[in-house]
């Protein structure tokens, strides 16, 4: 009923009725986080900084793109490969050829958080180049308005 009160529901609302309303605001509450943070934004691998004509920092993961895990459990640790599933919802990646066996045998794709990769090389097909050099430039020209004013103060 915490939330109930953080939206301010009006006196004389049944039990049940607070209960529902509560649901759906925090429903809405938690798909507003995870579009404002679930884009998992991921640093790029210095080498491939110095291919890039442009200088950005991170961009978002996208299935496709090759990763190098450099934190996270030990089996996963300094393995590479590419994305096979980003979870938005979950926070997590799923790399190719980094799985764990079940009791059964049966291989289980270990969820990697994507704080714990860097890109090494960007997927740019056909569908998604297009969007990825118009990310790459706006993010660029962001960068140098930056720094442009902080040159000038």
């Amino acid at each position: 009923m915490l939330f109930a009160r953080m939206i301010g529901l009006p006196k004389g609302v049944t039990e049940a009725a607070a209960a529902r309303l509560t649901r759906c605001a925090e429903e809405c509450f938690l798909q507003l986080c995870w579009r404002a943070i679930g884009n998992q934004s991921t640093p790029l691998h210095p080498l491939l900084l110095m291919v890039l004509i442009v200088q950005v920092r991170a961009v978002p993961l996208r299935k496709g793109d090759e990763v190098k895990i450099v934190r996270g459990s030990v089996n996963a640790k300094g393995r590479e490969g590419k994305v096979i599933a980003v979870y938005r919802k979950k926070f997590v990646i799923h790399v190719e050829r980094v799985t764990r066996e079940k009791v059964n045998g049966q291989p289980v794709p270990i969820p990697i958080q994507a704080s714990n990769v860097i890109i090494t090389k960007l997927n740019m097909d056909k569908d998604v180049a297009k969007d990825r050099k118009a990310l790459l430039t706006r993010k660029a020209a962001g960068r140098s308005a930056a720094n442009a004013m902080a040159e000038v103060d």
